[in-house]
């Protein structure tokens, strides 16, 4: 939604202006309204990875990994700073560290012995 707001900002300048609504959008905040659809993203992108039937517990940690990554890519501004507190805040909260690691040991049991004979 926020995308389109930002794409159809001409558009919406003139109907303001046309409806006589005393609302005045400058390139700042525009600018801004671009800053909150670039920082959501990579949450739209992890959200529907989550929310696909074959979803699980070692699809979520790839998907918070890529996640962060790709939200520390984008530049520092104030909403990317914030995303990345609270993402971190709320996983740390809801997340249980060790439960990747023995999902991916219960998924392939083999995989570490395959490894460690290397």
């Amino acid at each position: 939604m926020l995308e389109k707001i930002v794409k159809l900002r001409i558009q919406i300048h003139k109907a303001l202006l046309d409806l006589d609504i005393d609302i005045k959008l400058n390139d700042e905040e525009f600018q801004q309204i671009n800053n909150i659809a670039q920082a959501l993203d990579p949450i739209k992108l992890a959200v529907e990875a989550l929310c696909r039937p074959e979803a699980n517990l070692i699809i979520a940690e790839a998907t918070i990994k890529f996640l962060f990554e790709e939200i520390q890519t984008y530049p520092a501004t104030e909403y990317n700073i914030r995303m990345i507190d609270a993402i971190n805040q709320r996983s740390v909260q809801e997340r249980y560290i060790e439960a990747p690691v023995i999902m991916a040991y219960l998924h392939n049991p083999m995989a570490k012995l395959e490894k460690k004979e290397l």
